[in-house]
């Protein structure tokens, strides 16, 4: 089965659950920006992974989705989505996603991470208020990921 994985990353989570998900399915794996002329109507199976931030998935990502979401599908579908509010998956869901999207495609959460190292500043400050962790936090569950 031929596998395609596409996923945005602003920090690396995302990116980091494409690439488990890579070595344990193989299959091509390519950034959102890598994807203008690839088209899922060539695979059997489609990953896409995007980061969620303020209940926001990735503009590119979700652009994608629309416009090729009749081939997805008939497609073997899955979204994994990396955020550190688990709770607030159907309200991602209904942010993001029409009826019809969200009741054709495998939607999954897969956890998140605060990196602060990776943030700037006005990142850090948005994580402290209102996540109020003053670190690093890594909340992925990597078994999941690795069971997609």
């Amino acid at each position: 089965m031929k596998t395609l994985i596409i996923y945005a990353s602003k920090h690396g989570t995302t990116k980091q659950c494409a690439q488990i998900i890579h070595n344990n399915r193989k299959g091509d794996l390519h950034h959102i920006r890598e994807c203008e002329n690839l088209k899922p109507i060539d695979y059997d199976v489609i990953y896409i992974g995007s980061p969620v931030y303020a209940g926001r998935i990735n503009k590119k990502i979700k652009q994608w989705i629309e416009r090729y979401i009749d081939d997805l599908k008939n497609k073997q579908s899955i979204v994994f989505l990396s955020g550190m509010n688990p709770d607030g998956l159907d309200e991602v869901i209904h942010q993001n996603f029409s009826d019809d999207i969200a009741k054709t495609l495998q939607l999954e959460h897969v956890g998140g991470a605060f990196k602060f190292d990776d943030m700037n500043m006005f990142e850090k400050f948005i994580v402290k208020v209102v996540a109020k962790e003053t670190s690093s936090v890594d909340n992925v569950n990597y078994n999941k990921v690795k069971e997609l």
